[in-house]
C-alpha cells in the first residue's frame, strides 16, 4: 500500500513523516550519501503496522546538499537531538532506525 508521504521542515530541517497518525514513531536516521525519501520501502513495510516514520536530510545531503552547515559532530548532534525534542513532544513509543554513520551520530546524540 503506498503510504502518505508529509513534508515538513523542523528546525529549518527538511523532513518526511510517512503514515497515517500513531503513538508510535520510527525516526530514521540515513547514512553517508543517503537522504530522507530512501526510508520508502522501510516506510512501508512498518506504517502498515500502525507505526509513522520521520526522515530527514542531515547537512551536505538531500535538500541540504549545498547548505552552509557541516556533515560533521558537532553540527549534526545538536540538530538530531533537537529533532528527538519535537518527536518527544508528538509520540508517545518512538524507535530508531539508523544506518552507517547515522548510526553514529545516533550513538553520539542519544547515548543518554
Amino acid at each position: 500500500m503506498k503510504q502518505i508521504k508529509k513534508e515538513l521542515e523542523i528546525n529549518e530541517i527538511p523532513a518526511v513523516l510517512w503514515g497515517v497518525p500513531s503513538r508510535k514513531l520510527y525516526f530514521y536516521v540515513h547514512g553517508q550519501g543517503g537522504c530522507k525519501e530512501e526510508v520508502a520501502v522501510f516506510a512501508d513495510v512498518v506504517c502498515n503496522l500502525g507505526w509513522q516514520v520521520l526522515s530527514v536530510d542531515l547537512p551536505k545531503h538531500g535538500q541540504r546538499i549545498n547548505g552552509t552547515v557541516e556533515f560533521e559532530p558537532w553540527s549534526v548532534v545538536p540538530e538530531l537531538s533537537g529533532i528527538m525534542d519535537f518527536v518527544k513532544d508528538r509520540w508517545k513509543h518512538i524507535s530508531l532506525y539508523a544506518s552507517s554513520i547515522g548510526a553514529w551520530f545516533s550513538m553520539l546524540s542519544f547515548g543518554n
